[in-house]
């Protein structure tokens, strides 16, 4: 028979065996280069990166474990008034854009939503999905740090009110691009 205690400390376990998973991680990132810059890759020089429920698993502070939605694509939960955090090995020399997926958010949990790359607020933009799934959009622009070879990103939900559940939205993916340069006059 499983108690409380018994799921508790099996919960610890998995979160630190992740965080040990994700200092092996560090490691390795440190040891590879960031992504270099290529005439092919476009102006910016910086690959597309995606980062799914499944791979925030190394970075786990402040997601609740996997889990999959109705048609199987994983998700992480979040938990109002609780910060999450994402790190990505990614060049910074351009200015990028991101696009964090969650699930529909009727309760417009997200709409209070504060951002922070490298621990500085940005502005971002809550929009809903026009195609399906239906999914809360959050996108906004992630300055230029050529110094760094990766981004923190720091989402802030609001506190849930008293007697209201405190669970967030759940977390499918973010997306970074580079943004895409402004054609010059004379070139179409």
């Amino acid at each position: 028979m499983s108690t409380a205690a018994d799921w508790d400390a099996l919960d610890l376990r998995v979160k630190l065996l992740e965080r040990q998973v994700a200092e092996l991680l560090a490691a390795v990132a440190v040891a590879q280069p960031v992504v270099p810059r290529d005439a092919s890759q476009g102006a910016a020089g910086t690959v597309p990166v995606r980062v799914s429920a499944d791979d925030v698993s190394p970075m786990i502070i402040g997601f609740g474990q996997r889990k999959f939605d109705s048609v199987g694509v994983p998700i992480r939960p979040t938990v109002r008034g609780e910060p999450f955090e994402i790190h990505c090995v990614i060049g910074r020399t351009e200015t990028l854009t991101f696009e964090a997926s969650f699930s529909p958010d009727p309760a417009g949990t997200l709409a209070g939503l504060a951002v922070f790359v490298d621990y500085a607020p940005i502005q971002v933009a809550v929009t809903t999905s026009q195609t399906p799934p239906a999914r809360t959009v959050v996108t906004g622009m992630i300055p230029p740090d050529p110094r760094r070879g990766q981004v923190a990103m720091i989402f802030a939900l609001p506190a849930a009110p008293a007697g209201q559940p405190m669970s967030g939205p759940e977390f499918y993916e973010i997306k970074f691009a580079p943004v895409a340069p402004l054609p010059r006059a004379g070139q179409p």
